[in-house]
């Protein structure tokens, strides 16, 4: 994309945007709806084989991002991040062992839910939100986490796989479940403020589609192992890197029965967690909910089933960058972007939809230009990492995506590289010559990427 091109996309943008209808009543209320270790497989999202019926209607009533991602692929770190509106290597927390309080950039930091409380809005949040031992440090008026809570004579049946992937098909109503009593208390909520003077912020953490996949046996009988597909595989990792070493543990071998009956829990994990959000939904509806309150749903980042031989979310591949993100608010048209954006966006965005100030400088970007315009780009960079570096604050893998290219680079040297329109990650351009000069523009994205501007640093590819 060269400079007359870039200029032409931003005048293009600036007429779509302007052409595009102001909300037409201002976000009262926010509904946030987050998901631990869930990729992009719904079915708005292309995954046919697993039924997500409620997400689905989600991303037909707003913003559906296809090309969203987490900035950290471990689940301490990137709710550190995504709370905070603050990039990994800002944070300082890299690994699940870090106690996000405790480093001085977050010690007075404002996460999200206790902005909209200092706000003046009641505030919950329910389920994971923080990571399992960090969690009830944040100020809000209502805080549960609960846990599955069934009779073990009610598992009809039970497995393991490879060593490392469990599971329970159990004969339980779904309020014996934590994810099912999460739901429960949000629509209790729902109906208990729906009608109040207080506006209100709630936050649902689900645990599902995260191992251990224990769900309701309907579940499980509705995604059987042979139907379910087994996922491109891709290129491996670069030689002499611990990227995939990292995750190791979690890296089993297993033959293309065992990882088809892998994908099928993980799909009936993630459909169990859909219909705890279709509750949600449900009880939005008998409120008239829609017309005032804005939903937000993410998850913390993907993971992958097999691509790159690969059974874990400690690596940098598109299957486990990649998330569902969608956004439903007042005023907003039902949409998909291409646009690449990531978690540490949802802060300022949920700001600006609610009309507050960010109680601190944040490193996101509103997507609410997005929002009125789903071509708009804001820095079109997403910048994700993993791992850490003794005595460094900087991570071992880190990665960007833009309009055009994905790109990974290793700590020890080395770096692939991927056309956009490649997601299965199967064609590695590093090598190629003809794409030195974008390799190098790769480069100096990610060393400024959470500075940097893709229309101002555009990779042009080479024929």
């Amino acid at each position: 994309m060269n400079r007359s091109i870039a200029t032409f996309v931003l005048l293009m943008t600036f007429i779509a945007t302007s052409a595009f209808a102001e909300p037409q009543t201002p976000v009262r209320n926010v509904i946030v709806i987050g998901v631990d270790d869930l990729r992009a497989n719904l079915g708005a999202y292309g995954a046919d084989w697993t039924q997500t019926p409620n997400l689905d209607r989600l991303a037909s009533m707003g913003v559906q991002f296809n090309r969203a991602y987490t900035n950290v692929t471990i689940c301490n770190p990137s709710r550190a991040s995504f709370l905070s509106g603050l990039y990994p290597e800002t944070t300082g927390v890299l690994t699940n062992r870090m106690p996000p309080r405790e480093n001085p950039m977050l010690a007075d930091a404002k996460f999200f839910p206790e902005a909209f409380e200092q706000a003046g809005y009641f505030t919950a949040n329910i389920g994971k939100v923080e990571h399992k031992q960090y969690q009830d440090t944040m100020d809000v008026d209502e805080f549960s986490n609960p846990q599955d809570n069934f009779d073990e004579s009610s598992v009809v049946h039970a497995g393991e796989i490879g060593k490392r992937f469990r599971w329970k098909a159990v004969d339980a109503p779904d309020d014996r479940f934590g994810d099912g009593m999460i739901a429960d208390r949000i629509v209790e909520l729902i109906k208990e403020k729906a009608g109040g003077d207080e506006p209100f912020f709630l936050q649902a953490g689900f645990h599902k589609p995260h191992a251990d996949w224990i769900a309701p046996k309907r579940f499980f009988d509705a995604h059987p192992p042979d139907d379910m597909p087994l996922m491109p595989h891709g290129i491996l990792s670069p030689p002499n890197t611990r990227g995939p070493l990292e995750g190791q543990r979690q890296i089993p071998v297993l033959d293309d029965d065992e990882e088809r009956m892998v994908i099928s829990m993980y799909a009936a994990g993630t459909s169990f967690m859909d219909e705890q959000v279709g509750k949600i939904m449900r009880a939005m509806d008998e409120e008239g909910l829609w017309d005032n309150t804005a939903v937000i749903f993410f998850s913390d980042h993907g993971f992958s089933l097999g691509e790159h031989d690969q059974w874990s979310k400690f690596n940098q591949w598109e299957s486990t960058a990649r998330i569902p993100f969608i956004i439903v608010a007042p005023g907003v048209k039902p949409a998909q972007s291409d646009t690449p954006v990531e978690l540490v966006d949802m802060y300022p965005t949920m700001m600006e939809l609610a009309g507050l100030e960010p109680p601190h400088e944040l490193e996101g970007d509103s997507l609410v230009p997005v929002l009125k315009n789903p071509d708009a780009l804001t820095d079109g960079i997403a910048y994700t990492v993993f791992g850490h570096t003794e005595g460094e604050s900087r991570a071992r893998v880190r990665s960007i995506r833009t309009p055009d290219y994905a790109y990974i680079q290793y700590y020890e040297g080395h770096d692939v590289l991927f056309s956009a329109d490649d997601p299965d990650e199967t064609v590695d351009l590093s090598q190629d010559p003809s794409y030195a000069e974008v390799l190098e523009q790769m480069r100096y994205l990610l060393e400024n990427a959470r500075t940097a501007d893709y229309m101002d640093t555009p990779a042009t590819q080479t024929p």
